[in-house]
């Protein structure tokens, strides 16, 4: 299949495609610190899930290097948002340095994160 795109807003900071039924995002930025980027980031992605109804949905890190605290809980939004759809949020791609900053906050035990986004389709499959 095919991946089918999504053509966000001109001004968008995320890239995003659909795959197997899992809309990816990816961000644009590779620092992710700016109010102004964070709420448009987290209004995107929640637009995604009440207007498009999205209920399958893989972020993917792999370009990101840093990422401010106003950011994780965007991707909080996000995770509860997709829960309360009945959807799954996984994280991919994540910088070792970065993924520190998970452990500490202990969000690490409650995004499923995998190492690549490769890995993250893969648990998507039905009895992964």
């Amino acid at each position: 299949m095919s991946p089918e795109s999504i053509r966000p807003a001109n001004e968008s900071k995320l890239m995003m495609h659909v795959q197997d039924g899992i809309t990816c995002v990816q961000f644009i930025d590779t620092k992710i610190i700016d109010i102004k980027t964070i709420n448009q980031i987290g209004t995107e992605l929640l637009e995604l899930i009440e207007k498009r109804a999205v209920r399958k949905m893989l972020i993917d890190m792999q370009n990101v290097q840093y990422l401010s605290s106003a950011m994780l809980g965007k991707l909080m939004s996000v995770h509860k948002a997709l829960r309360a759809n009945k959807g799954t949020l996984k994280i991919a791609g994540i910088a070792p340095t970065l993924f520190e900053v998970f452990a500490i906050t202990r969000l690490d035990k409650v995004f499923e994160i995998h190492p690549t986004f490769g890995d993250a389709i893969s648990a998507f499959r039905p009895g992964a």
